[in-house]
């Protein structure tokens, strides 16, 4: 059966072309089962959703959302706040790239557990500090059967990390038969195409006893630069904004301060003194007069810089994954299983040429009083006010270093940041069912490895970057972009200058930074009735789970950490822009088990008077962190519902 089907969005922003194609269609029995929903509890049971705020988005809904990316998917939620990392991202502290994290209920993406068919993944081993979070762009983009929002805390279940919530990707595992999509879409104001493709196929072997279920996709994105946009083309919007928001220096003038007219100095230090600056105009001129105040903005505009012609507003981004699973019935009660995922990305992100700042998170650039570019040095005054030996003119007065504070570096091109990453799952287990009982257990081996490295260029040695200023190769950067000359017993601006594409180059280089985390467990569970009491059926869950867990997120020398013997601060790095990181390596064993209890007293078909339906529930979980001690959970519950429509928790 082939279809094709075109699809035109209703907003006007893109068209997109699908194609399917089908070899067999799915059993149509498949429809017909019972959902049971195992998020939230371990206590598997097909009316959960009617008993704790679990949100479940089926194919229906995931079909009318029409998202291309997991993140895209899970912000329709309500419960989702925010997304605290995206693909947006520029800093170099936390993760760039491929990259999102949700943020549940507003307590944190590190609050927030994220579940594969109920099993832990490992983090992003880029993200920053005690922002570790998950990739949800790891996840699976076809093949998923339905996803499951747990609204509420479950630590008593799943650990401390689900303090905010849990969403459980679930993924289908029956399919008879190939189904073939490719998505394009095109933005209504162009830049931003997007191409996606992807395969899912399934079948029975071994006279049903076995299933074979995978997905292959992939996606090819053109970046979206903030000119392709009419509300992002400049980074000055005073225009736009309404009386009382329309001043230049207020929010709507969001111009780079450090543009290509250099603000310094006298002296070596740049901590004291008069501040000087390159004020632009048909001549520019030296001064002190401070351009960046919001009644001088509108007499020298050059001065700030608009940085959106530089940027991205999204990435380029390439990306692919692929899921194979495997059922094989070895008995009647008992089924060997695996799971194998691999996802790749490659994500290109740009901003502005580097700028120096300082003296604050850079060291402020000293020019010597012998550079010829330095309008305080030795070329332009004398003591005597004698010419420089080629006849040019010079002022009376002590010649001067100068402290370089701000400017854009004149000659480097804007910083492109270049983020590969890449993602590993295995899953083999057992499970079964204990004899004629309500009884089923599992048991499996898990292992989750994520990678990513980050590079960013053309980026800026510090030290080789002063030593460029200071004339130590015997040529003088200039970073003015203009030279001097003494006219009428002043320093003024004489000629245009470019440096030498060489000299940019010494001080040039790509900083980097590779990371890695792995997640590796083995885990066992059991859940059926406890005891029947009557017409109550006390339902039980237990399960013990060990997992280790590793993080390794590396920088060369230089560029986390200046190393000692090399003459510079080891607190601090040589790379401009970027702050000083120590390497991150840890590692950490975690034993749990927990144990929970249902005890439905009232149900809807033995209802009374205001109790349509009553629950009792107790959970709890022990574990034992390797890195710093136990830690205990426990939950005591109630679920009455003295009428259909208002339940009480």
């Amino acid at each position: 059966m082939m279809s094709r089907l075109m699809h035109v969005g209703t907003a006007g922003l893109c068209a997109a072309v699908s194609i399917q194609v089908c070899a067999q269609s799915v059993d149509s029995a498949t429809d017909e089962l019972e959902q049971v929903v195992v998020t939230g509890s371990r206590i598997q049971r097909a009316d959960l959703e009617k008993t704790i705020p679990i949100t479940v988005i089926d194919a229906a809904e995931m079909e009318t959302r029409n998202a291309v990316l997991p993140a895209e998917l899970l912000t329709s939620l309500p419960s989702v706040v925010n997304l605290p990392q995206n693909e947006t991202r520029l800093g170099s502290s936390g993760a760039r790239g491929d990259n999102a994290n949700l943020n549940l209920r507003n307590l944190g993406a590190t609050a927030t557990l994220i579940l594969q068919d109920g099993r832990r993944m490992a983090i992003n081993p880029m993200t920053a500090g005690l922002s570790q979070a998950v990739n949800v762009n790891q996840l699976p983009t076809r093949g998923v059967d339905h996803i499951e929002v747990l609204r509420d805390g479950a630590s008593s279940i799943y650990g401390s990390d689900a303090v905010g919530g849990v969403i459980n990707y679930v993924l289908k595992r029956h399919m008879d038969g190939v189904e073939a999509s490719v998505r394009y879409d095109a933005p209504q104001h162009g830049a931003g195409q997007m191409l996606q493709a992807g395969v899912a196929f399934g079948s029975t072997f071994a006279q049903g006893r076995g299933r074979l279920f995978g997905t292959l996709n992939g996606i090819d994105r053109n970046e979206v630069r903030l000119t392709d946009r009419g509300f992002s083309d400049s980074s000055l919007n005073v225009d736009r904004a309404p009386a009382g928001f329309n001043a230049l220096a207020g929010p709507f003038d969001q111009r780079f301060t450090r543009g290509y007219y250099p603000t310094f100095r006298l002296g070596s230090t740049g901590t004291s003194g008069a501040t000087w600056y390159l004020l632009p105009g048909a001549t520019p001129a030296l001064g002190t007069t401070n351009p960046t105040t919001a009644a001088n903005r509108a007499l020298y505009p050059d001065f700030m810089l608009d940085i959106s012609p530089f940027g991205f507003a999204s990435p380029r981004v390439r990306r692919g994954d692929v899921f194979v699973s495997a059922e094989y019935d070895l008995a009647d009660s008992l089924t060997l299983f695996g799971d194998a995922s691999y996802y790749t990305a490659r994500s290109t992100m740009q901003r502005q040429p580097l700028a120096v700042n300082g003296p604050t998170t850079d060291q402020a650039m000293v020019m010597p009083v012998d550079s010829p570019f330095n309008p305080f040095g030795s070329r332009f005054y004398s003591p005597t006010g004698a010419a420089n030996t080629d006849g040019t003119a010079r002022r009376t007065g002590t010649p001067q270093a100068i402290a370089l504070m701000q400017f854009m570096i004149a000659g480097l091109a804007p910083e492109r940041v270049k983020t590969d990453s890449d993602a590993l799952r295995l899953v083999a287990g057992l499970r079964g069912s204990i004899g004629d009982t309500s009884w089923k257990w599992e048991g499996s081996l898990f292992y989750n490895e994520v990678n990513g490295k980050d590079e960013a260029s053309p980026d800026v040695r510090e030290s080789l970057l002063a030593a460029a200023i200071a004339g130590t190769g015997g040529t003088y950067f200039n970073p003015f972009g203009y030279t001097f000359r003494v006219l009428n017993n002043a320093v003024v601006v004489d000629q245009p200058y470019t440096n030498p594409q060489s000299l940019v180059d010494s001080f040039s280089d790509t900083y980097r930074r590779t990371a890695r985390s792995y997640l590796a467990s083995a885990d066992a569970r059991a859940n059926g009735r406890l005891v029947t009491l009557g017409p109550v059926e006390v339902q039980a869950a237990v399960g013990m789970e060990h997992r280790r867990e590793d993080l390794r997120d590396l920088r060369p020398p230089f560029h986390g950490e200046n190393p000692a013997g090399s003459g510079l601060p080891t607190t601090n790095n040589d790379f401009i822009l970027h702050p000083a990181r120590p390497d991150v390596r840890g590692d950490r064993n975690v034993t749990s088990a927990y144990a929970e209890v249902v005890v439905p007293l009232v149900t809807p078909e033995r209802a009374l008077p205001l109790v349509q339906s009553l629950e009792l529930s107790a959970s709890g979980r022990f574990e034992h962190y390797s890195d710093f001690g136990d830690t205990t959970k426990p939950k005591i519950g109630a679920n009455w519902r003295p009428v259909s429509w208002l339940m009480l928790r």
